[in-house]
């Protein structure tokens, strides 16, 4: 796999200026395709994408369920399987059985279910965040983040007065997989069930907040610019990762009917968001595990600061 690093062709087959195009190129057009970008700067991201991905999957852990032992931040050192997803929602949930519940919104094309956690704390029924993740096989990064961010609300809960005052104003419906099929291997079958799921929440209690959590290329997109442009340097600051943001269409390219323009016109949510996680290319969708957390804890004071800063 190969990134030129000059103007070329953006995801989709659309122009970008000044921008970066990450190609996957045969073994036996690699001779080909070097003498084409002949004078053109460019880097080999990865020797063989196959080996690499094998390696990934090599590294990833499979996750024990036990009664006596609680989840803890472990759990984000590596890769899980899908049905290991579920037993860290539903492991993770019994901890806290009187301010969380599992939920489902439908099935997939391949009848699993869309599964998610819904928390609450006082009291249920105030304005929605909900928050999806894994919209697309490929980008593990975005599940295991997804699920970072329910369990640090909900395991400190009960110690910091800031998430206490989070989680008492407003419920979250987080679903770290919406493409189940794909993430254990239809999209109409999902997008169904998560649409009339999220409609059922916007008629009784409310949208608040709608983030699409996706990678790679470290973007952050709305066209609400002062909090993006805060979000960006919330996230900045933990490590020093840096997010372009902007609008979607001058950020990374023309798209219309995503899921933030739907929750935005009918469900009327107050504030819709996509973000791009790690990273920018070096790795793509190989994100090494030891990258889980780090993406995880700056993309939580990310989200942080919208949760601050948001006005009901």
């Amino acid at each position: 796999m190969m990134e030129l690093k000059q103007s070329g062709v953006g995801p989709n087959g659309v122009p970008r200026a000044n921008g970066n195009v990450d190609l996957v190129v045969p073994a036996k057009k690699v001779a080909e395709f070097t003498a084409l970008v002949d004078g053109m700067e460019f880097e080999v991201m990865h020797e063989d994408l196959g080996a690499s991905i094998s390696a990934e999957e090599e590294e990833s852990v499979s996750f024990k369920s036990s009664a006596a032992a609680a989840v803890d931040v472990t759990y984000f050192n590596a890769y899980h399987a899908y049905a290991d997803h579920l037993t860290f929602l539903r492991d993770l949930q019994a901890q806290y059985p009187t301010r969380s519940e599992i939920v489902t919104a439908g099935n997939s094309n391949g009848g699993r279910p869309i599964t998610g956690i819904h928390f609450y704390g006082t009291a249920a029924g105030k304005p929605a965040v909900v928050l999806h993740g894994n919209v697309h096989a490929r980008e593990w990064i975005t599940g295991m983040t997804t699920e970072y961010l329910a369990w640090y609300l909900l395991t400190n809960y009960a110690s910091s007065s800031e998430v206490k005052s989070f989680v008492d104003k407003y419920d979250f419906y987080i679903f770290p997989i919406v493409n189940p099929d794909g993430r254990a291997a239809g999209d109409a079958t999902e997008n169904v069930g998560l649409r009339n799921y999220i409609s059922t929440l916007a008629a009784k209690q409310k949208v608040q907040l709608f983030i699409d959590i996706h990678s790679y290329s470290q973007l952050f997109m709305t066209p609400l610019q002062s909090l993006a442009r805060g979000t960006a340097s919330a996230i900045q600051a933990v490590y020093g990762t840096v997010y372009e943001y902007g609008p979607i269409c001058s950020t990374i390219y023309q798209a219309t009917g995503s899921s933030v323009d739907w929750v935005n016109d009918i469900a009327k949510a107050k504030y819709t968001f996509t973000i791009e996680l790690r990273d920018t290319g070096r790795y793509g969708f190989i994100l090494p595990p030891a990258q889980i957390l780090p993406t995880a804890l700056e993309t939580y004071q990310g989200f942080r600061y919208l949760l601050l800063n948001m006005v009901l």
